[in-house]
């Protein structure tokens, strides 16, 4: 079977398979290069992400349901739409992410908008937003990823107000505590 073959035939699987690299860089459509970071939609499927690298194998995985688009992840999308590449699963998982709202859900995390709840608490506590405002772009996007990602309210409350007391003390809610 070729490799476009058996990636749309496995469109529905749930767990992931190992397949030989030749087969995967068999096409110009499947980006396998780790030089082009990570997890990348399979020759227009957009339901498989390459998780692991092998000697001679390459591990892939269907994309898990809600789970979150980055914005490589869409402009791969993208990519696969105007080269005509993606196909009825790959659309379908793309029309599946936009209906529950997983493909948009890290946009204003990307543009580093403040959440209202994280900004009243920023308001009570002095200092905490200005070394807020002193962490890397890149922190400050993992801060409020952690923040966004929170299932319930409860987990989120605690989450923001953790961010807050830490960056009070000018620590980074993104790194391990001792």
């Amino acid at each position: 079977m070729l490799r476009d073959e058996w990636i749309v035939a496995s469109a529905g699987r749930r767990t992931g398979r190992c397949i030989r690299r030749s087969i995967a860089d068999a096409s110009a459509s499947l980006s396998t290069s780790k030089e082009q970071g990570g997890p990348v939609p399979l020759c227009g499927v957009g339901s498989f992400s390459v998780s692991k690298w092998y000697k001679d194998h390459v591990f892939i995985a269907p994309r898990k349901p809600k789970s979150v688009w980055s914005t490589l992840n869409k402009d791969r999308v993208v990519q696969l739409i105007a080269n005509k590449s993606m196909t009825t699963p790959g659309s379908e998982k793309v029309d599946a992410a936009e209906g529950d709202g997983s493909r948009n859900a890290l946009d204003t995390v990307g543009a580093l908008e403040i959440p209202e709840d994280l900004k009243n608490a920023f308001t009570k506590v002095a200092n905490a937003k200005g070394y807020f405002d002193a962490f890397p772009p890149r922190v400050q996007k993992n801060i409020l990823q952690w923040i966004s990602s929170a299932k319930t309210e409860a987990t989120r409350s605690k989450r923001v107000a953790e961010t807050i007391r830490l960056a009070a003390m000018n620590i980074r809610a993104d790194q391990y505590q001792k």
